[in-house]
């Protein structure tokens, strides 16, 4: 999504985030991200792009409070932007959560085949099999899910954010993405340390900027699989996970397995 901005905001790069210290309830976790979504609300209000007629907001977050806390291991999955070729002005948290989206009419599961169907699913995979004793699989298609009903509660236990908070479509360009970051930086750096992630995934988003402002250099990084393209870093008690796009369908068993085999050597 591209912006052109009326004033330019800028923040303190190269900070040190520490998670794990901070101690956060569901009624504290509920209030952060009330507070993000009128941030978020206020700094679209600032591009010149504002057009809240045609194009709003699409909330992202903590889809459960008290089931993210609960969680063995909080997951926070970074992607670019949510899909919606109808201008926005729904929840991400709302949609990812089975007991909205199957008790009310209309609603569409996220892992039907609309939409970024095929993107949930993989996510929904690889947080499972990270959640479940670092369980991969052989087969990982929808008679999978049909067999096992409880995997979709895992949408539940999961922090989902994209860099753009505004709808695009079934594609991105990584320029704009990185430019959306600029506009957006304050609140997702403030997602990031608010949600005190165990695990964070970036599919194919883990640019230098956002490195940088996590305080995390290209060195720290660490090869787990040059086929997979897939790296991590261990920092500031968190497994940082730089991974391709997970909206990815061929090979997805082995792109599914290697995230979840690289959380089980690192956690």
């Amino acid at each position: 999504m591209k912006f052109e901005f009326l004033i330019f905001i800028t923040i303190t790069t190269g900070i040190a985030f520490c998670f794990g210290d901070a101690k956060y309830t569901s009624q504290s976790l509920k209030d952060l991200q009330r507070k993000i979504d009128n941030d978020i609300n206020d700094r679209y209000a600032l591009s010149s792009n504002y057009n809240p007629s045609e194009l709003e907001p699409i909330y992202d977050g903590v889809v459960n409070e008290e089931k993210y806390l609960d969680a063995k291991y909080k997951i926070l999955w970074v992607l670019k932007e949510p899909y919606d070729q109808d201008g926005g002005g729904w929840s991400l948290r709302e949609a990812l959560n089975p007991s909205y989206y199957k008790y009310t009419n209309g609603a569409i599961s996220p892992i039907s085949n609309n939409g970024g169907g095929r993107t949930n699913r993989n996510i929904l995979f690889i947080s499972y099999g990270i959640l479940n004793g670092f369980l991969t699989f052989q087969n990982p298609n929808m008679e999978y899910i049909i067999s096992h009903p409880e995997m979709e509660d895992t949408f539940s236990k999961i922090a989902r954010i994209n860099i753009s908070k505004l709808p695009g479509g079934t594609t991105s360009n990584n320029s704009e993405i990185a430019k959306d970051y600029e506009f957006w930086s304050d609140i997702i750096l403030e997602q990031i340390k608010g949600f005190n992630p165990d695990v964070i995934i970036f599919g194919n988003t883990f640019f230098s900027s956002l490195m940088n402002d996590l305080g995390i250099a290209q060195y720290d990084m660490q090869v787990y699989s040059d086929k997979q393209q897939l790296s991590f870093c261990k920092k500031n008690n968190c497994l940082y996970i730089s991974a391709r796009h997970p909206g990815i369908w061929i090979g997805r068993k082995d792109y599914i397995n290697s995230i979840i085999e690289l959380c089980r050597d690192n956690l």
